[in-house]
């Protein structure tokens, strides 16, 4: 399906969006990220339908056959299954950082389905919750970071098909590659998924998957959503590309996920299946637990006051 936001490829309408639906002011500053804003754009547009999984043309030339990028996807599972995560996410590239929590991992069972915009602070939430919880994060952004082509303006759309490949697998049977998801499932090792949630059967999907998982039913699942306004959302990521170069289409982070996360997150709690539900409001630089239910829920051990329930 595609998604539908509006275009910002030309200065007058990058400025019309961020002057009057994110609140900056007209200065010679905004009209500099607003050329950023719009060369990225364009970029977008003339790459997005060749992605590196099937198309040579925009790959690092040193990667271009299908042979070479073959092993490089498998170099980045290795690196990614079997060694531990770098303080900082900014830090992730190739030979450089894994998934697992530095006190080691845990088959306990356990699984956290972390929901929410790009740029909402689900990194942070993640990271908590599999330190304590001694998880594996399970999250295609890892695998991005490590393709010689993220660095591009346009690289985290790009490579994406090639990054979902490397952490959840592949729909076709006839793909042998193995993934981060199967890997750690097939052992019940505790995981950390974080998703936008923008589609709520494909979270309902994943939950189901893991309660049902052939190799070994989950016994818990909890589902997590961080939340922040779609403004602050927008905002974070526009700085975050002009700090590191690598762009989130912001028209769709604010037209398109918008409030679907909080919307999933409200039409799929009462469920019985999950073990926990919990919302986090990151609007502020610490987290903090906005409701909750369940016994263990993670947003109230690491986030909460035990006085804060269902609101």
């Amino acid at each position: 399906m595609k998604n539908y936001s509006r275009p910002l490829h030309n200065n007058q309408l990058a400025f019309d969006f961020l002057s009057r639906s994110l609140g900056f002011r007209n200065t010679i500053e905004l009209g500099d990220n607003i050329q950023k804003v719009v060369t990225a754009e364009k970029l977008l547009q003339s790459t997005t339908s060749e992605p590196t999984l099937i198309d040579k043309s925009n790959r690092h030339t040193y990667y271009a056959t299908d042979e070479s990028r073959r092993n490089l996807r498998t170099s980045i599972f290795e690196e990614l299954a079997f060694n531990e995560r770098l303080e900082s996410d900014d830090d992730i590239k190739l030979g450089y950082g894994g998934v697992l929590p530095k006190a080691g991992i845990k088959k306990e069972g356990k699984a956290f389905i972390i929901i929410g915009l790009p740029a909402s602070g689900k990194s942070g939430v993640a990271n908590k919750i599999a330190d304590y919880y001694h998880a594996a994060i399970i999250d295609s952004d890892y695998a991005k970071r490590k393709f010689p082509e993220y660095c591009l303006p346009q690289g985290a759309t790009i490579v994406h098909d090639e990054s979902t490949l490397v952490t959840f697998g592949s729909e076709n049977d006839d793909d042998d590659e193995y993934s981060l998801y199967e890997l750690f499932t097939k052992e019940r090792a505790n995981i950390v998924i974080p998703k936008i949630g923008h589609d709520e059967s494909s979270v309902i999907g994943l939950r189901d998957k893991l309660l049902n998982n052939t190799s070994g039913k989950y016994d818990e699942v909890h589902l997590i959503l961080v939340s922040v306004d779609r403004v602050i959302s927008t905002k974070r990521a526009l700085n975050r590309f002009l700090e590191t170069n690598r762009y989130v289409p912001l028209g769709l982070v604010f037209d398109v996920y918008a409030n679907d996360p909080t919307l999933t997150y409200y039409r799929v709690r009462e469920c019985t299946k999950w073990t926990s539900t919990g919302k986090v409001k990151t609007d502020n630089p610490t987290p903090c637990c906005q409701n909750y239910s369940g016994v263990n829920s993670p947003v109230n051990v690491l986030f909460g006051d035990i006085h804060v329930k269902n609101k």
